[in-house]
């Protein structure tokens, strides 16, 4: 078995309404060096703007193999993270024309800013026989509660929960504890980082027969995985808050929708 250590909730914009820049996927590939991790999911909000520009990117200029780019030595796995219209989030980890497939699914596209309810998303994830990993992100956020959610079907919905870098007191872990339980899911780790600093800062182990994607999904549906805690949390989140605070007031906001449709055609 290869351990791999995996951020799998990272964003590689500043917020929904700024641009993708290249370069906070290259800053975001080596601050996955120096904290000794392997890779990270790029979970970027679905309704965001611009949110296949990051992967129109990605497939011109990187490496993609096996469901997962290689930026500068590390890992990058694409994900979409959808607000369902309960306001739960649920991130999906997925190759791209499984994001494609699920982002066509509804009446309205997901990049267009529809947001389904938890049996809606429920049900197009069975009829689609999706191959992702699930995971219901920071569940135990005051104002986005998975506990909105009867708990069979999150458990439905869910293949993991996470803690998440910004939820890490000991009440909050011990209410993901008992909501991991009561699901019976196991628990991942995720940064939730939109700038460098904060990545790593929460992030997960996973003993998996490769890095390709089928088998970190394997590892992860078989409870092969578990959350791992950076240093200095809580100084990392007060750094990447300022820095975002001033690159979100530094860069203009889009205001229409420029990205690519799911649909739209690049090759992969």
């Amino acid at each position: 078995m290869l351990e791999l250590r995996l951020d799998l909730h990272t964003h590689l914009k500043i917020a929904k309404r700024t641009a993708f820049r290249p370069v906070d996927a290259h800053r975001a590939a080596a601050a996955i060096q120096r904290r000794g991790l392997h890779g990270l999911a790029i979970t970027e909000h679905a309704h965001g703007k611009g949110f296949w520009d990051i992967y129109q990117f990605l497939l011109r200029e990187h490496p993609y193999r096996h469901g997962r780019f290689e930026v500068d030595g590390a890992r990058f796995y694409p994900g979409m993270e959808v607000t369902l219209d309960e306001h739960v989030d649920i991130a999906f980890i997925a190759p791209i024309d499984e994001l494609r497939r699920l982002d066509d699914a509804f009446e309205h596209r997901l990049t267009d800013g529809y947001h389904p309810t938890a049996y809606e998303l429920a049900d197009r994830v069975d009829e689609l026989e999706l191959s992702a990993i699930r995971v219901a992100a920071h569940p135990v956020r005051t104002d986005k509660p998975a506990g909105r959610i009867p708990p069979e079907l999150l458990g439905h919905l869910a293949h993991a929960v996470e803690a998440n870098g910004r939820f890490t007191s000991e009440q909050e872990l011990h209410s993901l504890e008992s909501l991991a339980a009561q699901i019976h899911t196991p628990i991942v780790g995720g940064s939730d980082a939109h700038v460098w600093p904060q990545i790593g800062a929460v992030a997960t182990s996973l003993s998996a027969t490769s890095d390709r994607f089928a088998d970190v999904r394997d590892a992860v549906l078989a409870g092969r995985c578990r959350p791992i805690f950076g240093d200095n949390i809580d100084r990392r989140i007060q750094i990447a808050d300022r820095l975002k605070s001033r690159d979100k007031h530094r860069l203009p906001r889009l205001s229409r929708m420029p990205h690519l449709s799911a649909s739209d055609s690049f090759t992969v």
